[in-house]
């Protein structure tokens, strides 16, 4: 039985006795993987996008409810989903001392955590293949060091991936095609001083190269619709595996 099908029956419930807790929800992976969000954040966040209501456009589980579901403490739960409209993925609506409703942003594809930590990972990807496997994985859990700063230090001078980030938060679209250069700059500079390797890129070409994988596998229609793969994911090329997995 092929993982995908198998996951199929658990959603399901068959072959269980007593269940509680049957369906799934979408969680891209941009999401899932995005730095500079907590765990407790992106199951927060996925929660909510399970319980949403279609009909009344907002989701309205009690704080009580999201604790039960994930194991936290109510005033866990207050401190995250606050922190999630902080950062623009929800929108908290209701007086104090009354039922609040989430709204999920539907612009999550413009949200600055999300485009900074997909810049990351693509970077990444790409750069692992110009770096000897005699290395080793060490060199990513140095460049981490540049991402996952102390919270005391979040925002500081310290913290350079903070810096962009604040410079997307009040970046026009214009803006962050110039902000997303300098990164990809930073980061292969960072990545070269933590390896010792010369790495000498030329993002343009790289982007475009990414641009004609990614029209080939979603604009080409088949059967009248977008061509798809087995559960519902992408087939990933080696290029897609992500340097973290590697190590």
């Amino acid at each position: 039985m092929m993982l995908s099908e198998y996951l199929k029956t658990v959603n399901e419930g068959v072959n269980m006795e007593v269940t509680a807790n049957l369906g799934y929800v979408i969680a891209p992976n941009s999401i899932r993987r995005c730095l500079r969000l907590s765990q407790e954040e992106k199951m927060l966040l996925l929660e909510i996008y399970s319980l949403y209501n279609e009909k009344h456009k907002c989701a309205y589980p009690t704080q009580q409810t999201l604790a039960i579901y994930l194991g936290i403490s109510s005033s866990t739960v207050s401190k995250h989903l606050h922190k999630l409209e902080e950062k623009g993925f929800i929108i908290i609506k209701g007086r104090k001392c009354t039922k609040k409703r989430y709204v999920p942003s539907f612009q999550i594809h413009l949200n600055p955590y999300i485009l900074l930590s997909e810049w990351t990972h693509f970077v990444i990807n790409e750069v692992r293949h110009h770096i000897p496997e005699s290395i080793g994985g060490e060199w990513a859990n140095k460049f981490l060091r540049h991402i996952n700063v102390k919270q005391s230090e979040e925002f500081t001078l310290v913290d350079k991936y903070g810096e962009f980030l604040k410079r997307l938060l009040e970046a026009t679209t214009y803006e962050q095609i110039g902000i997303r250069s300098e990164f990809f700059s930073y980061l292969t500079d960072s990545i070269s001083k933590e390896t010792g390797v010369q790495l000498a890129l030329d993002w343009k070409a790289v982007l475009d190269k990414m641009n004609q994988r990614k029209d080939s596998k979603f604009r080409k229609k088949s059967n009248g619709g977008y061509a798809t793969t087995t559960s519902n994911n992408l087939e990933l090329d080696d290029d897609d595996v992500s340097v973290f997995d590697d190590y």
